[in-house]
């Protein structure tokens, strides 16, 4: 990598084309959801929030402009039309929100996947300007990350240390599937709690449980049909479900932490 290139290599551009798509993406969803808000279709959104959205989505637009402007000035057309795959995955996930909750988790989905893309894209990019733009457009989506799991009510610091697991590959042969089918839910383990204790969701869905306790918890489902190991501050645990039905289940630590997940076809 040679931090001192000034010019956008072809790599540089590759890589700006798909930041570009996943920007576009992030403002028309945004844009969907201040429709949806102001059209009433996903019940009573409170003045705070609604301000967040616009602001985010002011963000992702002065983000899209700027790569539009790297790839202008590598002599490609800029990017005006999402990439085909992502946004119809993310319209059938918001077509299924009704409230801000549902809102606020394809949202926090989408800045998950943004910055990991931006971590992911630093190591490779080669130009200096490339690499400031993706360097200084990652914390920010961090920042949207922050305020969306306080929204939800779950501690309102992101991972310690960022990964690029989420990062969002491009459409093609060789992209990476950064959104699966169905879509993931996530539920906390706090003040030895689960949060929420009571989810309903599609076959298909992966939950993951995230540890954002002082202390070991551990999942265990009553009938057997997941079991983690010791799960300890700061970890997680996932698994998909398969099958329909209702899935009580229990800290294997603490068997006074109860819960329940209903799967439906």
């Amino acid at each position: 990598m040679n931090i001192g290139t000034t010019a956008p290599s072809a790599g540089d551009l590759a890589i700006g084309a798909v930041a570009a798509g996943l920007e576009l993406v992030a403002v028309n969803t945004y844009a969907a959801a201040l429709a949806a808000a102001g059209a009433g279709s996903i019940g009573e959104v409170p003045p705070a929030v609604a301000e967040f959205v616009t602001t985010v989505q002011g963000h992702h637009q002065a983000a899209l402009d700027a790569w539009n402007g790297v790839l202008t000035a590598g002599g490609q057309a800029a990017v005006t039309a999402p990439p085909a795959g992502l946004e119809a995955t993310v319209n059938e996930m918001f077509a299924t929100v009704t409230d801000v909750v549902g809102a606020a988790e394809l949202a926090l989905m989408l800045e998950e996947i943004a910055a990991a893309t931006y971590l992911d894209a630093i190591g490779k990019l080669e130009s200096g300007a490339a690499i400031a733009l993706a360097g200084s457009i990652q914390p920010i989506d961090r920042q949207h990350i922050a305020v969306l799991l306080f929204v939800l009510g779950r501690y309102p610091v992101p991972d310690t240390f960022a990964t690029a697991d989420m990062a969002f590959a491009g459409e093609g042969e060789s992209a990476s599937n950064t959104i699966p089918a169905a879509a993931a839910s996530s539920i906390s383990i706090v003040d030895f709690a689960f949060d929420p204790d009571g989810l309903e969701i599609a076959v298909g869905t992966t939950v993951e449980w995230v540890n954002n306790d002082a202390f070991d918890h551990s999942v265990v489902a009553d009938d057997g049909t997941f079991t983690s190991e010791t799960i300890e501050p700061g970890g997680t645990f996932a698994f998909e479900f398969t099958a329909p039905g209702t899935f009580p289940y229990k800290c294997g630590i603490h068997p006074q932490m109860i819960a329940s997940i209903t799967v439906t076809e």
